[in-house]
């Protein structure tokens, strides 16, 4: 009876062991796969970082770009994807640093490289992705042809802002004539307000060098504001006047 006992508490032992050790095994697999895609996600966010911090070398880009592939091909392998579910999944793993990169490129103005780009990575953006590029690229190449518009006619019209309005009506239709006008009108008020400054600096020492009896530089004389020229003529005419009476 008891080595009946022992050999069935043998066997009640030996099966509780191997339920823990699969338990346990089991665990420590699910560890495992944590680990991995902790790891993959990991990976492919340093890499999509690290191009769109350093968008402009095309050698990170393209290392950056390498390493989400490599990763989403182990990923392939450990998951058993098919080829149509692995595009997708490489489309969604580079498409945010298609996106950034893009970004980066047209908030520099380089709205010639990102069109570039975008021609040649467009397949392995997501479409979401696409049509935000689209946009950004659109409203880049906009930005970049009003301002260029806009320095152009107030080049032409030698810095004069009713000419150069006249300008960009001819040159201009539409939401580029609306937008190559209001630059227009900023840059109008830019030099107005640097020729306002200089005026007022320049009539603060005419009227130093006026006050110390000093002669005023045609130059500085030149760089003055009308009204104080008409000032200091008046008060010189006064002065004249006063020692004339007193004599």
């Amino acid at each position: 009876g008891n080595e009946a006992q022992r050999s069935a508490f043998r066997q009640q032992a030996e099966q509780i062991k191997r339920q823990m050790y699969g338990t346990l095994s089991g665990h420590m697999m699910e560890q495992q796969k944590a680990l991995r895609r902790e790891t993959w996600a990991a990976t492919i966010d340093t890499a999509t970082n690290q191009a769109n911090l350093l968008w402009g070398d095309e050698g990170m880009r393209k290392q950056s770009a390498d390493v989400i592939r490599s990763t989403v091909d182990e990923m392939a392998k450990d998951q058993g994807w098919d080829t149509k579910i692995k595009e997708a999944k490489l489309a969604q793993a580079l498409s945010p640093m298609h996106a950034g990169v893009i970004q980066g490129m047209v908030d520099a103005d380089r709205v010639d490289l990102a069109k570039a780009y975008y021609d040649e990575n467009s397949p392995t953006m997501s479409m979401a992705v696409r049509a935000k590029a689209m946009n950004l690229i659109e409203a880049g190449d906009f930005e970049k042809k009003t301002q260029d518009g806009a320095a152009a006619v107030w080049a032409m019209a030698g810095g004069n802002a009713t000419e150069a309005l006249k300008l960009a009506r001819e040159q201009f239709s539409g939401k580029e004539e609306d937008a190559v006008v209001t630059r227009i009108k900023t840059l109008d008020g830019e030099e107005t307000t640097i020729r306002e400054r200089d005026q007022r600096d320049a009539g603060d020492k005419a009227w130093g060098l006026y006050a110390d009896g000093k002669r005023i530089p045609a130059s500085l004389w030149a760089s003055m504001d009308g009204r104080d020229k008409i000032a200091i003529q008046n008060a010189r005419r006064a002065e004249a006047n006063h020692a004339a009476a007193a004599n």
